[in-house]
């Protein structure tokens, strides 16, 4: 890329990016796709039944789901309220409980910043599913515009439209549809790594906090971007005063959350309790339950809660790019990539990995920019078929991560 196409792509800003054609076109593309996704979930649940035996043993309800009484009714905002979906859901009507010891206490497991966005919906539209439906849209739009503009700021409008589908027609984007906290991550996560490549520190701490108030291992945002502080702060780029007042906002948020914890529980850390208890007794050391997985990939099903062999190989996928991408990725970016594919590895069984791999931004545009003409189409058609299939099975309440 020449340095005037470079300053010409670093001033791209978000009203300059409405103006472009190219763009208007993929955001109608994408509104009509996801329309498109919502009416086939609508037309073609009936072919996969409805799981009344994981629905009952492995979720909690706080809305139940009518087909657990009729199994032939229906109801498109209830199908998408799956698992963890629903803890959200009862965050944001009655808060975090008082009361632990019980099944509620799993609420803690659960940082308050979406079900904080999902209360706001639900009182201004009076209806806990519709709000979180309509929060949900909004979130896929801005997610999409701000990864569309992230790529095209840096790179290009071309490797901006690459990126985009592949993340929203991944197999498990069917989670960004749905009323979880990726589409939050996500969106943060992209004006996250724009602040950390502008070096523009506050707005970036603002970020980071955002991404551990939406999931905790946002956290690993907020290692990257103050190790590049300190970097600054060596080469005297930043004042000591700077830096100690970035320190100070970065940390405020999560003592007063570890205060109010405190308060509910008498443990500051007691969403760690909660997280660690589903985990399976196999991961005796960090990585231990990734080992085990691998060792007995042949034996394991194609997909289960805990251990699964598209878990493994997706993991293992997204590990090889996060290697391959290591030369390209600008180095903060691929320190961002490295830390979100590790998190769950050193911490938990591959439970939902295959939904977590979809958080890692950095790694969906490095597949973009290498997944050149058939190999990108090809790609890209699977996944989408994947994505509809994956999508019916969710909304009938089998697992899918």
């Amino acid at each position: 890329m020449h340095i005037a196409e470079s300053k010409q792509i670093r001033a791209l800003t978000l009203s300059h990016l409405w103006h472009s054609r190219q763009f208007r076109k993929n955001l109608l593309l994408f509104c009509a796709f996801n329309c498109l996704l919502y009416v086939w979930i609508i037309m073609a649940h009936g072919l996969i039944p409805f799981h009344a035996f994981d629905y009952a043993s492995k979720a909690y309800h706080f809305l139940p789901d009518s087909r657990a009484v009729n199994i032939g009714s229906f109801n498109l905002l209830q199908a998408l309220g799956q698992y963890d979906a629903q803890w959200y859901l009862r965050i944001a009507a009655n808060g975090y409980p008082r009361t632990i010891g019980n099944v509620l206490e799993h609420a803690y497991a659960f940082p308050p910043l979406y079900p904080a966005l999902l209360a706001v919906f639900r009182q201004v539209f009076s209806d806990s599913l519709l709000g979180a439906f309509v929060l949900t849209q909004v979130l896929l739009i801005a997610e999409f515009c701000a990864i569309y503009w992230l790529v095209a700021r840096w790179y290009s409008e071309d490797l901006a439209t690459k990126t985009v589908w592949l993340v929203f027609a991944y197999p498990f984007s069917i989670f960004l549809r749905s009323y979880f906290s990726e589409g939050l991550f996500l969106l943060l996560l992209a004006l996250l790594l724009d602040s950390q490549r502008n070096q523009t520190w506050f707005r970036g701490i603002l970020f980071g906090v955002g991404l551990t108030m939406t999931r905790f291992f946002g956290a690993v945002g907020l290692m990257v971007l103050h190790a590049q502080i300190l970097i600054a702060f060596y080469k005297k780029r930043v004042s000591f005063w700077k830096l100690i007042i970035c320190i100070i906002l970065s940390i405020t948020p999560f003592v007063l959350l570890m205060l109010f914890y405190r308060l509910q529980t008498g443990d500051p850390l007691y969403f760690i309790n909660i997280q660690l208890a589903w985990i399976k007794p196999h991961n005796t050391f960090p990585g231990s339950a990734m080992l085990w997985s691998i060792v007995h990939f042949f034996k394991l099903s194609w997909h289960s809660v805990h251990s699964s062999r598209i878990d493994v190989t997706l993991v293992l996928t997204f590990g090889l790019l996060v290697v391959l991408s290591r030369k390209w990725l600008p180095k903060n970016w691929w320190f961002m990539a490295l830390l979100i594919w590790l998190a769950p590895i050193l911490t938990s069984d591959t439970m939902s990995a295959s939904r977590h791999q979809l958080m890692n931004l950095p790694i969906f545009i490095y597949a973009a920019h290498k997944l050149q003409g058939r190999w990108y189409t090809a790609t890209l058609a699977l996944s989408i078929v994947g994505l509809f299939v994956v999508a019916i099975l969710f909304s009938s309440w089998q697992w899918v991560g």
